[in-house]
């Protein structure tokens, strides 16, 4: 079985977080497969052509190298959203695609599509090519097609589909209402999780390197800023009183120059600068290791398909406070595994607070986090995906 993935997003070069989880959802399958070709934008001047064992890599030129900007950074719908113009570009790139497709057909026999944008070039590609393709969508896909106008748009690709996957399970039991007589075939498969625990002396040497004192009471937060995100949340959660303890990490890209300023001004308003760390763009490698330097993980999401950095953070350890959302809500049980809260700042640290008085149940939420996502593995997603596929040949 030869499988080609279409993807919009994956890592360009070492330590990128670009289309991560679809690199790992990459290795977990190429044991399992003859061969995976894997098509994706060219950004700027990471190489065209990459070959590793059985996985190929090609990136497609879609536009000038200095003017790319519809792929990466915060995704197609958040690039357009800030800048309307990129739209020019889409069409370019969604032709690239598509081309690279038709011209690779000897090379696959079945496509995997993740995100929507890259299911319409895998359904155009089809109309040649005639060869089968399952799309899998995300947490942007999923907002957008609750809209009844985007999700006409896309109906023929998403109809004509061998299945639509999506990676949130709430998504599957509940469709918008314009989406469940289309006679989709919508199936559940969740992400893997796949993080290291690092040794003592990683640790260590992690805290002497990025002068993380041993007795701080940390709180992280990991994942691109914006609004959707819901970074103010967290800010004012910290300043509490009750929390006077506590340092909030923030790790993950800010692309919105607006919503940084605002970030930076709250943080100068609460006066709360010495206990915020702002750590930007942090390699995938670095994320076990902040997460070994933190006792909660705390999410104010407003809207997630499948929270991967909540599955991290549940498989390291952690006790994880995450807003009421159904994909949340999918992951923990409240007050077992992990902690749900409200828009109700005081309530959620007074339970902080109750936790830190009361360390054998915060050791048991630690401890049931854990074994909630012990079953998922990336190498389990990718079986799940191969039985899909063998009910189409």
């Amino acid at each position: 079985m030869r499988i080609c993935i279409v993807t919009t997003s994956y890592p360009r070069f070492e330590g990128d977080d670009a289309g991560i989880f679809v690199e790992r959802f990459v290795k977990a399958l190429s044991p399992l497969v003859d061969s995976v070709l894997i098509i994706a934008p060219r950004d700027k001047d990471e190489p065209a052509y990459e070959k590793d064992g059985n996985i190929e890599i090609k990136r497609v030129e879609y536009w000038l190298p200095f003017g790319r900007k519809i792929a990466y950074g915060q995704g197609i719908p958040t690039n357009l959203k800030r800048n309307p113009l990129l739209a020019v570009q889409v069409p370019f790139l969604l032709l690239a695609i598509t081309a690279s497709l038709i011209r690779e057909r000897q090379s696959y026999d079945f496509v995997l599509a993740s995100w929507i944008f890259s299911g319409v070039a895998a359904w155009i590609a089809s109309i040649f090519t005639k060869i089968s393709y399952i799309i899998t969508l995300k947490g942007t896909d999923m907002k957008l097609l609750e809209k009844k106008l985007f999700s006409s748009l896309v109906k023929k690709p998403l109809i004509n589909a061998s299945y639509v996957v999506s990676v949130s399970r709430p998504f599957v039991m509940e469709p918008p209402p314009h989406m469940a007589s289309t006679g989709l075939r919508l199936i559940f498969v969740p992400n893997g999780v796949d993080i290291p625990i690092p040794t003592e002396k990683e640790i260590e040497e992690f805290r002497k390197a990025k002068s993380f004192p041993a007795d701080d009471k940390n709180i992280i937060f990991v994942g691109t800023h914006h609004p959707g995100k819901n970074i103010l949340f967290l800010l004012h959660t910290v300043s509490h009183p009750l929390l006077s303890d506590f340092n909030l990490i923030l790790c993950g890209r800010i692309s919105d120059d607006s919503y940084k300023k605002e970030i930076y001004e709250t943080i100068e308003r609460l006066k709360i600068a010495q206990r915020v760390r702002i750590e930007g763009a942090v390699s995938p490698n670095e994320i076990p290791l902040y997460l070994s330097v933190s006792e909660y993980y705390m999410t104010a999401s407003k809207y997630e398909g499948m929270p991967n950095a909540v599955l991290e953070a549940m498989s390291a350890g952690l006790v994880v406070l995450a807003s009421d959302i159904k994909p949340h809500r999918e992951l923990i049980e409240d007050g077992k595994s992990g902690i749900i809260f409200s828009d109700d700042i005081e309530a959620l640290a007074k339970r902080i607070d109750r936790l830190e008085k009361n360390p054998e149940q915060k050791a048991k939420l630690s401890e049931n986090a854990r074994k909630r996502v012990e079953p998922l593995t990336w190498d389990a997603t990718a079986k799940m995906y191969l039985k899909l596929i063998g009910t189409e040949r």
